[in-house]
């Protein structure tokens, strides 16, 4: 057509960018008394603190530069919450990822302690009261209240005083949950002389 107008062709070149790979290492159940953990974040493969962190029910219990997470944010109690790892690379391509964790506090575990009278002479066994026990606690006994060494790991102790002598001591217990130990209670044994029947 001798009225027909054409523009010359222009060549588009189209290039398709692949979103980056973004990813969180699990992370154990962590405990209130570490006050802090570091969480891990990866971008394709590779550990990387060039994304940024969040917890959006709580924006202040981490900080979004270093994944640093506070554990004691949320108080004396036990909490499941979930954390995202964000990343824009060069090309403006995002992802992100997402990870569920927990934090256990676990209570000071409680104990009457004992008492007995030399007149008859009982072994000395002092037990964690039930009901200061959580699920699946493993109770641990202890010589002193900042001791190392274990003396018993079972709910009752027996703890080898002598019945028939006249003395007061103190032993202390703690209580681990899902890998967290609580700060140390007390029990105390009392071995007294009162006649029977006088």
């Amino acid at each position: 057509d001798a009225g027909a107008c054409w523009s010359i062709p222009t060549k588009v070149i189209a290039s398709v960018k692949e979103n980056p790979t973004v990813a969180i290492d699990d992370i154990a159940t962590l405990c209130y008394a570490s006050k802090t953990y570091t969480a891990v974040g990866k971008i394709n493969g590779v550990a990387s603190t060039a994304g940024t962190w969040s917890i959006t029910s709580d924006p202040a219990a981490i900080n979004s530069t270093t994944g640093v997470i506070n554990t004691q944010y949320w108080g004396e109690n036990d909490g499941s919450y979930t954390v995202t790892y964000s990343y824009t690379d060069a090309n403006k391509c995002s992802n992100s990822a997402s990870k569920a964790f927990s934090v256990e506090f676990p209570t000071v575990p409680t104990s009457d302690g004992f008492v007995g009278l030399t007149a008859n002479p009982l072994p000395v066994v002092v037990t964690a009261d039930a009901s200061s026990l959580e699920t699946s606690a493993i109770v641990k006994w202890y010589e002193t209240a900042s001791s190392t060494t274990i003396l018993e790991t079972a709910n009752s102790f027996t703890t080898g005083d002598d019945p028939a002598t006249v003395h007061t001591v103190t032993y202390y217990l703690s209580q681990t949950v899902n890998g967290c130990e609580s700060e140390r209670g007390t029990s105390v044994v009392k071995i007294v002389d009162c006649q029977i029947g006088r």
